[in-house]
């Protein structure tokens, strides 16, 4: 793991990003995107694009492979002749640019990956994962019991943010967490800030005591929990964040015009089926509802306090 620092300009989003939390998508791209796509074909494959930051805890080739077994049979269920492809991309940049040139199909991405993207590129969201009753949870900063019992007692001390997935916007709160106790941000008052990019990784190495706090998925630690006991007793959240939904799943425009009542009655039974089921459970997710803009009210909260940050001088530091 290499040291990964944390400058302010980089963990406050910009409050462009408010408005795109609140806001629809602006109309800037071509009609063409919006053009229900031919039937899926070797030139025309059905395509399903993952974010690379959903695979925590989650070994991309396995989410690769399942997910290209379900949708390939569901493609073929349809059209016999028909090809699918799933896509792990590492930007929000690769997958506008991969949608503009002309994939097809179906997108899951973390809520801040996209409110950028619908700016850029016609998608739709149309289902949010749920898990053990909730769409979303809440990021916490773990320490020792017998460690810090306040934000403050961690100046100069080790933390541990575990990388990717459901820690899409982990940096983001840590600091306004800071700010909000007017404490320096990131690197400026932490001693060291390190990524890990499993839960595990981060929950452990506060347990034995080689790191000092840690910023995790709160279902994640419950998880962990439940094979472990032990962590429950010796670790205790000092902070919790707004629970942040865990993914949204989105279609292009196109695909989600000319096969809409498909897309819903095969994604809607995902959690009745043994393949949607595996799928279901490699995300740690029991089954899909239909995407609300009310989803994002915990995603909306903490870009507003982080925006609301940026417009004092310190917040600018």
């Amino acid at each position: 793991m290499k040291r990964r620092r944390l400058p302010a300009w980089l963990l406050f989003p910009l409050a462009a990003l408010l408005a795109l939390a609140l806001a629809g998508p602006a109309g800037a791209q071509t009609a063409a995107e919006d053009a229900v796509p031919p039937p899926p074909s070797a030139e025309h494959p059905f395509i399903v694009i993952y974010s690379e930051r959903m695979m925590l805890d989650v070994d991309p080739r396995d989410a690769q492979a399942a997910t290209q077994f379900w949708i390939e049979s569901l493609v073929k269920k349809r059209w016999p002749n028909g090809t699918a492809r799933t896509l792990i991309l590492s930007s929000v940049d690769a997958i506008a640019n991969s949608v503009r040139a002309g994939a097809g199909g179906l997108l899951i991405l973390l809520p801040e990956e996209y409110l950028r993207l619908r700016d850029r590129v016609h998608i739709v969201p149309i289902f949010s994962p749920v898990y053990s009753g909730k769409i979303a949870s809440s990021y916490g900063l773990l320490v020792r019991r017998d460690g810090p019992r306040k934000l403050s007692d961690l100046r100069g001390k080790r933390v541990m943010l575990s990388g990717g997935g459901r820690g899409g916007l982990q940096g983001t709160w840590l600091n306004v967490l800071l700010r909000g106790q007017g404490l320096p941000l990131g690197d400026a008052f932490f001693g060291e800030v390190r990524e890990a990019p499993k839960s595990s990784r981060a929950v452990l190495s506060v347990f034995f005591g080689q790191t000092d706090a840690c910023v995790v998925d709160l279902e994640s630690f419950g998880l962990l929990a439940e094979l472990n006991p032990q962590l429950r007793r010796d670790l205790v959240s000092l902070h919790a964040s707004p629970e942040i939904p865990w993914a949204v799943i989105c279609a292009t425009t196109g695909i989600w015009a000319g096969y809409r009542n498909s897309l819903q009655n095969n994604l809607m039974a995902l959690q009745s089926e043994p393949r949607g089921r595996q799928l279901l459970t490699m995300f740690r997710s029991d089954r899909l509802i239909p995407f609300e803009p009310n989803h994002l009210q915990g995603v909306a909260r903490l870009l507003g306090e982080s925006a609301a940050f940026r417009k004092t001088p310190e917040g600018k530091r």
